[in-house]
């Protein structure tokens, strides 16, 4: 599980969850990937 704070550059945002995602699909054990984002800008 992750969780990070959105900045505002919502475009650097997009490239770091994608190769985060991409790290995670490498992990022996993996199952799938789902996010959630309150209003504060905070994600998990």
């Amino acid at each position: 599980m992750f969780t990070s704070h959105q900045s505002t550059k919502i475009e650097d945002d997009a490239k770091g969850a994608d190769k985060m995602v991409e790290m995670a699909m490498q992990q022996p054990g993996f199952l799938s990937v789902e996010s959630s984002r309150k209003d504060v800008g905070m994600a998990v």
